[in-house]
This record gives C-alpha cells, sequence and structure tokens, in this order.
C-alpha cells in the first residue's frame, strides 16, 4: 500500500526546467551591506500571476556581487534585480524611523535556454527606502 501512494505522490511532482544563470553587477550608493534580490519579472501564470517573485538573494560590502542560481523557467517570466544599502546595519530595509536607505532596480533581458547564462547589470542606488513593488512597473 505504501509503495502506491508513494507512486501517486511522486507523479504529481511537476517537471521544472532550470536553467543555470549567472549575474555579476556593480552597485553604486552610498557604502554599507548591500541585499540583492533576484526575482521574475512575473510570477505564476494565467489568473495567479503576479509580478515580482523572489529567486535568490546574497549581500555584498563591496561595490559588486556575483550570485548564481538555477532559474525556475516554468514559474515565471523574464528577471529583475533588486538592491538596497542597510545604511544603519540592521538588516531591515528603513525600519521605523529609518528613511534613508536607497535603493535601485534593473530589468534584464529575457533568459536563455543554454545553461550557464551570464548577466552583467550596474545598479544604482538612489530611490530612498523604495521597495521593489515601488521600482518596478
Amino acid at each position: 500500500m505504501r509503495a502506491l501512494w508513494l507512486v501517486l505522490l511522486v507523479g504529481c511532482v511537476p517537471d521544472t526546467t532550470l536553467i543555470s544563470v549567472e549575474i555579476e553587477g556593480s552597485i553604486t550608493g552610498p557604502a554599507g551591506t548591500r541585499h540583492v534580490v533576484v526575482h521574475h519579472a512575473e510570477e505564476g501564470t494565467g489568473r495567479t500571476a503576479h509580478p515580482l517573485g523572489p529567486i535568490a538573494s546574497t549581500e555584498s560590502d563591496v561595490d559588486s556581487f556575483s550570485i548564481a542560481f538555477d532559474y525556475p523557467a516554468d514559474a515565471g517570466t523574464g528577471l529583475v534585480v533588486y538592491a538596497w544599502a542597510d545604511l544603519d546595519g540592521d538588516g531591515v530595509h528603513c525600519a521605523v524611523g529609518v528613511d534613508d536607505e536607497p535603493a535601485g532596480l534593473v530589468e534584464l533581458e529575457p533568459v536563455g535556454t543554454t545553461p550557464g547564462f551570464v548577466y552583467s547589470v550596474e545598479l544604482d542606488l538612489t530611490a530612498p527606502c523604495a521597495g521593489p513593488e515601488s521600482l518596478y512597473p
């Protein structure tokens, strides 16, 4: 009986196409830990589609970053890279009483289907306390 349940459960797992992606970037803006989050430009399909679904994240204390991840091609479309500078070191973007932690966002061309897809981006952190939803159309 357990084997039957296992077969039924495994048969219900959807296949996901993963594409190896690397993003190398430079960040301009005030010094501090930079939190970088990679999103699908649109996540989901049909009636459940919505902008900005996070895929991967990293942090950098310098003016550059590099992140490698598997892009789930069946979960959404496009790529958006969002970053913000943690000026007070609390790990929270614009906590109560903080209104000067700048952010920036860049939208990338669609991911190709060849493994090892590499992007090079430049992020300019100039929008104080702006979340990704306010910077992405």
